[in-house]
């Protein structure tokens, strides 16, 4: 593939991922309007006050989501390449990810001091922005070998879009328990350099946070105790959506939002005989199937293989593209989770509001300097 013509596709799939999230957020925000009229009174009433604004953004977005698709049924999926390249992008974000991590765990061990960073939570928000985050070093030619050696090692495993990437407390409750889950290039990754920042430092930062939070629950709690306390509305409760779908929309939107639901779903599962079938079909060159063994393994693992050596071609290429842009101060290509951003940020402003009240409570000054 020529350099220009894939830097052609990259550029075009910018801006057709750019005015589709456009779109869709126009058509969420006229959602959310109608939300917050009479005709919906009924439903949010079952349901605690302060949880009704978070529910109707969240709401419209995955609404809006669902009418996008239901419209073109994938009739705009990105061609083969500029999937290819998607993913390339993809894994330079992954580079970053590990270098946020690394800060983070040294960050909470109160070893370095960063003057944007005012709490954990700015974490989660960088990892949503990964893209424009200005805490980290830029990529460089041996960050790219050493990914190249994790695609090419027993390591590797295919990131999924639902992947979380700075879920440090999650992380840490589940190494208490004996399970050791964080995603497989961080493993790769301290393998090679040693850095097993997240094992050997302690968490001194999260503590002190979650004794300003936890002032805040208890006061939250005995003020609830005297009254009688509503259901938190929370969208990502089992059923909630179908169940708002069911009661206030069409049966097309409930079509729509189960077939989103189950395609998301299988593109998520990991990959099938079908999927490494349909693969090996599009490739571009030949591929050699081992002899031996059980056929749907070999052809699933035939196809695993193809689909790194496509994306150890493009990743070198992306690499070149990410630096031209640095270079020429142009924005990076967003992950393709970016149009969460907005919400996580309303969400960690209410949690910092939390620490701060906490503060408050304990004759503290309400800032971040502790």
């Amino acid at each position: 593939m020529k350099k220009g013509t894939a830097q052609t596709i990259s550029n075009t799939s910018s801006i057709g991922f750019i005015q589709e999230e456009e779109n869709k957020n126009r058509m969420a925000e006229d959602i959310a309007k109608e939300l917050n009229g009479a005709a919906y009174e009924t439903f949010f009433s079952k349901y605690h006050p302060l949880s009704k604004a978070e529910f109707i953004k969240a709401y419209a977005q995955k609404k809006a989501n669902y009418l996008c698709y239901s419209t073109n049924v994938r009739q705009k999926e990105e061609s083969k390449n500029s999937k290819q390249l998607t993913n390339a992008y993809e894994a330079l974000w992954e580079i970053q990810q590990k270098k946020l991590f690394d800060l983070q765990c040294l960050w909470r061990a109160e070893e370095v001091t960063i003057p944007s960073i005012e709490s954990t939570l700015d974490f989660i928000y960088w990892e949503k922005n990964i893209a424009e985050c200005n805490v980290i070093t830029c990529i460089t030619i041996e960050d790219i070998n050493l990914y190249v050696d994790y695609v090419n090692s027993d390591f590797y495993t295919e990131a999924l879009a639902t992947d979380t990437w700075q879920d440090y407390d999650a992380y840490k409750e589940a190494l208490n328990a004996g399970i050791y889950n964080l995603p497989a290039w961080y493993e790769f990754n301290d393998s090679q350099t040693q850095n097993r920042f997240f094992e050997d430092l302690p968490d001194i930062r999260g503590h002190k946070e979650k004794a300003y939070t936890n002032m805040f629950g208890t006061i939250e709690e005995h003020h609830n105790s005297n009254k009688n306390e509503l259901p938190w509305l929370d969208i990502y409760s089992r059923g909630v959506m179908e169940n708002f779908i069911k009661q206030n929309e069409n049966k097309n939107l409930l079509q729509a939002f189960k077939a989103y639901e189950r395609d998301l779903k299988k593109r998520n599962q990991y990959i099938t005989v079908e999927a490494a079938l349909e693969v090996l079909k599009d490739a571009e060159e030949p591929v050699s199937i081992p002899a031996g063994g059980d056929w749907q393994q070999q052809i699933i693992q035939a196809a695993i293989e193809y689909k790194k050596s496509v994306l150890i071609n493009n990743i070198y290429f992306i690499f070149d593209e990410y630096t031209m842009r640095l270079e020429a101060g142009i924005s990076q290509q967003p992950p393709t989770h970016a149009f969460q951003s907005e919400m996580v940020a309303e969400v960690i402003s209410r949690k910092k509001s939390e620490i701060l009240f906490g503060r408050k409570m304990n004759d503290e000054p309400e800032d971040f300097n502790f």
